[in-house]
């Protein structure tokens, strides 16, 4: 396949860190859920909280590549 253009290093690396937040996030809840049966109050919260802002971070990440793509039409 032909491209366009020369590749967007920036685009790059947004894609990139949006596919290691979401890689992240995955694992997170992954965890949660496995833990979930035995999980004590404390620790509810602890996985509860980390799935949350994995997930924050998981959206911020796409929401830079978003911004970028919109801005630099790359």
């Amino acid at each position: 396949m032909e491209s366009d253009g020369p590749a967007c290093p920036v685009k790059s690396r947004l894609v990139q860190e949006y596919f290691e937040a979401t890689q992240v996030y995955t694992v997170a809840i992954a965890e949660f859920n496995r833990r979930l049966a035995d999980a004590t109050i404390e620790d509810y919260s602890k996985l509860n909280r980390l799935v949350d802002r994995t997930r924050r971070q998981s959206e911020d990440a796409r929401d830079r590549l978003s911004r970028h793509i919109a801005e630099h039409h790359c």
